[in-house]
């Protein structure tokens, strides 16, 4: 049975090693080749950072396939605090994004990588903060994630909780609010690491 996650994953740094990963990320389909969306590129191909960073992967799992992951967008380049970020979203199959990520974050010691991941199977929330190949990471209590969909429900007109839970809007609804919970977790602790994390040199 397959598994599906929802991600959004932020990388956050100075605004030159911001856009390195991004010209890193970016695949260029070959000849005329057009994905399902008509675009000639993937923006958040794993296969091209593997291939990039194979020395730093080699005892990881292989990377899914560029075809294996759908909905992946890029947002732009955009100013954090003293940083620049850029954001991602994407769903996987099979695959947990933090595990795909935290290897190749020792090639891009500059940046910061927090990860927010939503099981499609359970509804469980986890949220990663990724740097120089080390992980923490942080669970959305279940006790929060029923005021995620108890707002969510509220914003469709939506009474009742059981009916919220086969309501396709207010899923969606509940999914973002969650997954937005999971990026923002890190701010209030890390905003000021993040000057010694960022600039710290090899």
């Amino acid at each position: 049975m397959s598994t599906v996650f929802l991600n959004r994953i932020r990388v956050i740094g100075r605004k030159a090693a911001v856009a390195q990963f991004r010209t890193d990320a970016c695949r260029r389909l070959p000849g005329r080749r057009v994905d399902w969306t008509g675009s000639r590129s993937v923006p958040l191909s794993f296969e091209k950072l593997f291939r990039l960073h194979a020395a730093l992967v080699a005892d990881a799992e292989g990377p899914p396939s560029d075809t294996g992951h759908y909905l992946a967008t890029r947002g732009r380049i955009t100013r954090w605090h003293r940083y620049y970020q850029i954001e991602y979203s994407l769903e996987l199959t099979n695959y947990e994004l933090h595990e795909l990520v935290q290897p190749l974050s020792r090639g891009y010691p500059h940046l910061v990588f927090i990860v927010s991941e939503l099981c499609g199977d359970d509804g469980g929330l986890r949220s990663s903060f990724l740097h120089r190949g080390r992980c923490r990471q942080w669970s959305l209590p279940e006790r929060a994630a029923g005021h995620h969909w108890r707002a969510a429900a509220d914003a469709q007109g939506v009474k009742s909780l059981d009916d919220a839970y086969e309501d396709d809007l207010v899923r969606w609804d509940a999914e973002r609010r969650m997954i937005d919970e999971g990026l923002r977790h890190w701010d209030s602790r890390l905003a000021v690491r993040l000057d010694r994390v960022v600039r710290r040199r090899r």
